[in-house]
């Protein structure tokens, strides 16, 4: 079993470590029983045969005692013979005897010397031990062909203690037993063993669902887990090591809820705090050219032009439209979601652009030069927002201007596809190149003073209508702002 990653899973792990521990268990454990068996079994036939051995020999030794003078060796035989066979399906057990030089006598199996299966002679490891080392018994493995056999020997003495021969107890059928007994076992053991690891694999599988399902449960909680959201915390009784996983998640939970808090708090702050920085951008956008509008009237008035009523009726014209505006922000500072609030319309984009270039326009100073054509340019948008946008630019390009140096501002209103294309060029020092990339920044100003919210404030509100603006540059030659509108019948597909 793998997961969405390809990976085997940790139920599978293990189940499958469990079933293989208990299967090597299993078989190093019927190896240890099988040999243990084996030893067993080998140790009781030769104790049996031991046994057979001593009785064989005593029951030959009271024949011999009764019906065979010591020295009498063709008698000794003739007894034997005559003896063998009785002696034989009483105990159940072949004999072999050989004289004192090793060489056979008489056998209950005459057969298989006769067929030259087996030599003649004893056994000569056996015959050194019984002679040589006067050992009173010897038991030793032999082989007739690929038939394995335990063979026990003994020496045969007189009542006088004179050594007559050598008595061989061949047990044939000890190997071929312990293969049918050892056939049976293992039959037995692995019917036995397929029991236990049928029962072992199915204690696995429960065991490792057991295991594994509380790293599920914590699993698919720390799925739900969202950051400054409600996160239940997970129930365990068990106090185990799993129990303290789930302890420390549930701390965890708890610490993530605090620190969401903490963290909602301080964003409200730098909110209120950034809000604060544009309302004052947003505020002084109006009073500068209120300001020079004032101070145009002050001059008109110091010089007693004849103009002065026509002049005074369109500064406080103009005067009363960016009061309208100081308005709208401050009663939209109350509800920092609608700040500014969005009143969409058709707007004479035109006019807008004549009346915020009459407020900057200051002959002989800085001219603004005006490019339109003689139909309307009717867009849909936020009137106020677009007049603080075009301000905006107006002003930053008036500030560009260095000292001593007559600003030239030209406006250019044209078409462009499905897009009005407004463009605003200056002779100011310029932007740096290391400084382009950051121009429509929060917070980023080229300037001394200003909080450099203006001209991410107007990328904002040319994008919320689907326009776009963008700029180029020289240094101490000027920059163009170019800014495009969709038409009325652009913004009526959308």
């Amino acid at each position: 079993m793998k997961d969405e990653f390809g990976a085997i899973t940790l139920q599978s792990r293990i189940q499958v470590s469990m079933i293989l521990l208990v299967i090597f268990s299993l078989f190093f454990v019927g190896i240890v029983t099988l040999y243990f068996f084996q030893n067993q079994y080998k140790n009781y036939h030769n104790n049996r045969l031991f046994k057979k051995v001593d009785v064989v020999v005593k029951d030959l030794g009271y024949i011999l005692a009764e019906s065979v003078k010591s020295d009498d060796a063709n008698a000794f035989q003739v007894l034997l013979e005559e003896n063998i066979k009785e002696l034989t399906e009483i105990h159940s057990v072949d004999l072999n005897v050989f004289n004192i030089q090793g060489n056979l006598l008489v056998s209950s199996q005459s057969d298989i010397f006769k067929r030259g299966l087996i030599s003649n002679k004893m056994n000569s490891e056996a015959f050194y031990n019984l002679f040589f080392l006067n050992k009173s018994k010897y038991f030793h493995d032999e082989k007739i062909g690929n038939l394995a056999f335990l063979s026990a020997y003994q020496p045969l003495k007189s009542k006088e203690g004179k050594l007559l021969g050598y008595l061989n107890f061949p047990y044939y059928g000890r190997e071929k037993n312990l293969k049918e007994d050892i056939s049976y076992f293992i039959i037995t053991i692995i019917n036995v063993y397929l029991l236990m690891i049928m029962a072992a694999s199915i204690l696995a599988i429960l065991l490792s669902r057991s295991i594994t399902y509380s790293l599920f449960l914590i699993t698919e909680n720390l799925k739900q887990v969202q950051f400054g959201k409600i996160n239940l915390p997970i129930k365990w009784e068990v106090k185990d090591e799993i129990g303290l996983l789930i302890q420390e998640y549930n701390r965890m939970i708890n610490e993530l809820e605090t620190s969401a808090d903490l963290l909602a708090k301080s964003e409200r702050e730098i909110a209120w705090r950034e809000m604060a920085k544009q309302v004052a951008h947003e505020i002084k956008n109006p009073l500068t050219p209120m300001k020079l509008s004032i101070q145009h009237l002050q001059r008109a008035l110091y010089e007693k032009r004849d103009d002065v009523n026509e002049l005074t009726e369109k500064v406080t014209g103009r005067l009363i439209e960016q009061i309208d505006i100081l308005s709208d922000i401050a009663s939209a500072f109350s509800d920092f979601a609608k700040m500014p609030s969005d009143n969409f319309e058709q707007i004479n984009l035109t006019k807008i652009l004549k009346s915020s270039a009459e407020l900057f326009n200051d002959p002989g100073k800085n001219d603004i030069i005006l490019s339109f054509p003689s139909e309307p340019f009717i867009v849909f948008g936020d009137k106020n927002q677009l007049t603080r946008v075009f301000n905006n630019i107006l002003k930053n390009a008036i500030q560009a201007i260095p000292e001593g140096r007559i600003g030239f501002i030209e406006i250019d209103l044209s078409t462009k596809d499905n897009f009005y294309k407004i463009s605003i060029k200056d002779n100011g020092v310029g932007i740096s190149n290391d400084q382009k990339d950051r121009i429509f920044v929060p917070n980023f100003t080229t300037k001394n003073s200003g909080s450099g919210l203006g001209l991410a404030m107007s990328k904002n509100i040319i994008e919320k209508i689907g326009g776009s603006i963008s700029f180029v540059s020289a240094e101490n030659e000027g920059t163009i702002f170019t800014i495009l509108i969709p038409s009325k019948n652009e913004m009526t597909k959308k």
